[in-house]
């Protein structure tokens, strides 16, 4: 079942995660604890995943990807990069995984990030995208 971490967001558009376990959702939530209201849910399978972004079709999607779900999230990822175009599609991967970050760019995925550290760095982006550039005008005055 998905859990809402952090409501208010845009209802047309939310920070989707699918992950067995929540390690990149604490990452996640701690990056967004200061900004701007996003939606985050999180899913624990391929098939919510799915179920959840076809509930809000705008969303961002962040996909872990390990050795072994490597082949299931290329096919999920092409597919749902295909039905869902106003979707974004993160991969949350193993650094292992880096050779075969080509395969994830071409099955859908605009970035790629190895590490939990990386997740502050890729707030910005989740913010303009469900919530559009006025939200980076906002968070900007906000920290002056």
């Amino acid at each position: 079942m998905s859990t809402i971490i952090q409501a208010n967001g845009d209802p047309s558009g939310a920070l989707i995660l699918c992950e067995a376990a929540p390690r990149w959702s604490v990452a996640w939530r701690r990056a967004l604890r200061n900004t701007a209201p996003v939606q985050v849910i999180e899913t624990r399978s391929l098939v919510q995943c799915a179920e959840a972004l076809a509930a809000q079709p705008r969303s961002l999607v962040g996909i872990d990807v390990s050795t072994d779900s490597l082949p299931r999230v290329l096919m999920l990822l092409a597919r749902l990069h295909r039905n869902f175009p106003a979707a974004a599609f993160l991969a949350l991967a193993d650094r292992k995984l880096r050779a075969a970050e080509p395969f994830l760019r071409d099955a859908g995925a605009f970035h790629v990030i190895y590490s939990c550290r990386e997740v502050p760095l890729a707030v910005r982006f989740v913010r303009r995208q469900l919530l559009g550039p006025a939200s980076e005008r906002k968070a900007v005055g906000a920290t002056r």
